[in-house]
């Protein structure tokens, strides 16, 4: 997500732009995880929204210039761990047909 961004140092870009000025974003995402727990409660979203809103909230005490490296590194961290719990659990499936 953030990758093209971080490997030029790009820091100038609007997302980060938009973490150093303000909450917004993080918020943002927060939100969207919230509405699509509401939306499908039986996925078990509740408790990822309740955990990234946590980090998130630690990630808006910090100065604006360090918002950006450690936001993305929140979101980016869940993402990884959720597509890493996706894919076992596809293989798992997968090899469990067969």
């Amino acid at each position: 997500m953030f990758k093209k961004q971080k490997i030029y140092k790009d820091m100038n870009c609007e997302i980060f732009s938009n973490m150093k000025n303000g909450n917004w974003l993080l918020d943002y995402t927060v939100s969207r995880i919230r509405e699509y727990a509401n939306q499908e409660p039986t996925i078990g979203l509740n408790a990822l929204a309740d955990f990234m809103g946590d980090y998130i909230e630690a990630v808006k005490c910090l100065p604006g210039h360090l918002r950006p490296k450690y936001g993305t590194k929140v979101i980016e961290t869940i993402y990884y761990r959720i597509v890493k719990e996706i894919m076992c659990v596809r293989m798992r499936d997968d090899f469990m047909r067969e």
